[in-house]
Order: structure tokens, then C-alpha cells, then sequence
């Protein structure tokens, strides 16, 4: 619409009785993540790298194990910071019997650790969650007190080109894959992007279709917001909390930020004196 209002075709989805609205990370969309976002690995190289094991670790948003499994499997002990319950659930069944996992049902705000770790790792647009100023500013306090002295704090982010996220205003991006669990089954997701400059909101809204070999068909829609934090914000914030900043960077093999043209997310290294 040329107006910028807000297009909801998956509302009426809804509305029609045609699929059913789940709210944040629990029932069908845990279940989805799992498939499909826990297909991402990029980052799991470069965390293995800093940490091929016995050192103690806070992972913050920790989903349904993605990197959990792999640090954890490396002989480190990894506590798995998780506020979905859903989420939770699913990785724990994975790390059944995995001892240097220890799963928690919390957030950064509910957290309280003090100088625990040797690292502390908020991964794969965990940031994206915290909306308000003040939870950003607790993300980064918290997880100041967690580390013990020189212990470090990772962070990154997919970091979209403005104009880019711009463009996308009203637009429909689909992703068609199977499910992993199922190569017969095909998922098939529709998202309507919305970018907000002004306060730097990107509201997605997501339908997700499934189509099983018997011709089962299931659909859900979610609306979800993602804050894209800037980088002078980022800094601030680290040095505020007491880091020294020891990277930030474009990638995983640490090219400086500055140096990659066409960035795609920001990778932030803290150190605690």
C-alpha cells in the first residue's frame, strides 16, 4: 500500500478460522525454529575456536540448543539462559543425559549471576529482543557481573542495510524448505516486513504452512518486532558497563567492522578488566 499502512492479510487468515496465532517463541514456532532457524551454523566454528573446552559459559537466549549442544560436546559447561518454556523443553531432550548443560527458564532480567563464567555469548540476534532502552542497558550490566576478571562477553547480530530494510516496507518474502526431520514434508513461510526508522522497530509478521505426505495441512501466523541497534549504540552501552572493546567486527574471521563493505551483521568482542 502506497499509503505505508499496515497490509494484515495473515490477521484475516486468522480471523477466517485458516490457521492459528501463537504467540512468541512456544507450541508450533518452537517447533519450527528448531527445524529451520537451527539449520544456521555459521557462527559455531568461530565460537568453537574461542572455546575448544573446559571453560565455564553463559549463553543468553540459548533457544532450542543450537550452540549449546556443539560447545557443550567441546567439554565445556554451558548454562542455557531460555525465557520460552517450549524452547526450553526442546533442548533439554536433546541434552538428556549431557551433564555440562544446564538448562534455566529466565531472561537478562530475571539473571543474577556474579563473576561466574569465563564468557558470557548473547548469539543470533538475541538483541532483537530487547525493545526498551533499559533492557539493553541491563543486558550489558548483567553480563558484566556474570564474567569473572578477564573474562569475555560476545555479541552479534544480523545488521541489515537501512535503505535496505527500507525497501522491503510492505513487501513479501517467502521461504520454502523441508523439514529436516521429515524430507518428505514441506514448510513454507511467508513474512511481511515492516521497517520503523524512527525507532529503529522491524515488525515482522509470519505465516507458517506445512504440508505433510497424507495431505495434512497446518498453518500458524505470528507477529514478532525486532530492534536493530546501531553501532554508536552498541558501543555506548559496552563501555557504560565497564568492557574494554576488544573487536568489532563484520564477520567470523574477524575482518574490523570498518573494512567490510557490504556488512550483514556486527560481531562485538568485551573484555572485563
Amino acid at each position: 500500500m502506497t499509503d505505508g499502512s499496515r497490509f494484515d492479510p495473515f490477521r484475516a487468515l486468522t480471523q477466517a478460522g485458516l490457521c492459528d496465532t501463537v504467540q512468541d517463541y512456544s507450541g508450533p514456532f518452537a517447533d519450527l525454529y528448531d527445524s529451520l532457524g537451527g539449520s544456521y551454523e555459521d557462527d559455531i566454528p568461530y565460537y568453537l575456536k574461542q572455546f575448544p573446552g573446559g571453560q565455564s559459559l553463559l549463553e543468553l537466549g540459548a533457544g532450542t540448543g543450537r550452540l549449546t549442544v556443539p560447545l557443550a560436546d567441546a567439554g565445556n559447561t554451558v548454562t542455557a539462559l531460555e525465557p520460552s518454556e517450549d524452547m526450553l523443553t526442546i533442548l533439554k531432550t536433546k541434552c538428556a543425559g549431557q551433564k555440562r548443560v544446564k538448562p534455566e527458564l529466565g531472561s537478562t532480567s530475571t539473571m543474577g549471576y556474579q563473576e561466574q563464567f569465563d564468557a558470557v555469548i548473547a548469539p543470533f540476534n538475541m538483541i532483537y529482543h530487547l525493545h526498551r532502552p533499559e533492557e539493553r542497558v541491563e543486558l550489558f550490566q548483567k553480563s558484566y557481573a556474570a564474567l569473572k576478571s578477564g573474562g569475555k562477553f560476545f555479541l552479534h547480530y544480523f545488521f541489515p542495510d537501512e535503505s535496505a530494510g527500507a525497501s522491503e516496507r510492505g513487501r513479501f518474502l517467502t521461504l520454502t524448505k523441508p523439514d529436516p526431520a521429515d524430507s518428505r514434508q514441506v514448510h513454507m513461510i511467508c513474512n511481511y516486513m515492516s521497517f520503523d526508522p524512527a525507532n529503529r522497530h522491524n515488525t515482522v509478521d509470519s505465516v507458517h504452512f506445512a504440508m505433510s505426505p497424507d495431505k495434512t495441512f497446518e498453518a500458524f501466523h505470528q507477529t514478532f518486532v525486532e530492534y536493530h541497534m546501531p553501532i554508536p549504540e552498541l558501543k555506548e552501552l559496552m563501555g557504560a558497563a565497564g568492557f574494554q572493546i576488544v573487536g568489532l567486527y563484520g564477520n567470523f574471521s574477524e575482518t574490523p567492522l570498518r573494512e567490510v563493505r557490504e556488512r550483514e551483521f556486527v560481531l562485538a568482542v568485551g573484555r572485563k578488566p
